[in-house]
């Protein structure tokens, strides 16, 4: 089972449009995989898509909006969170993908996200 919290109305939908439309018309690069900015030929096989590179307000709002829920989600999950990562806005175009995964460790991935979070 996979615990989840739903957040309505974190972000309206005027603001989400405008964010979507700056993403949309935003430069970028291929997206990389595993923090990863490079793109190696393998990986084409398991995502296209490009990163979006949006304006600093955007990044900012985005961020305020993380922070904002932080208390309801240290009380939900019964941890401690500290600094967030830059969030990623990704434009997937027709034709892009990323095939079905499962992030963090397992057999097939070694990823660094394990330790991303502490227990109380």
């Amino acid at each position: 089972m996979v615990d989840y919290v739903a957040i309505s109305e974190a972000l309206d939908n005027a603001t989400c449009r405008v964010l979507c439309a700056e993403i949309r018309a935003a430069t970028g690069q291929a997206a990389g995989l595993l923090g990863h900015s490079d793109q190696k030929p393998q990986w084409s096989q398991v995502r296209r898509t490009r990163r979006a590179e949006v304006s600093t307000a955007a990044q900012a709002l985005i961020e305020r909006l993380l922070a904002e829920q932080k208390a309801l989600l240290e009380r939900h999950f019964a941890v401690a969170l500290g600094a967030f990562e830059k969030p990623q806005f990704l434009h997937y175009r027709e034709g892009d993908f990323f095939v079905p995964h499962q992030d963090g460790n397992t057999p097939l991935i070694h990823d660094e996200s394990r330790f991303r979070r502490s227990r109380r």
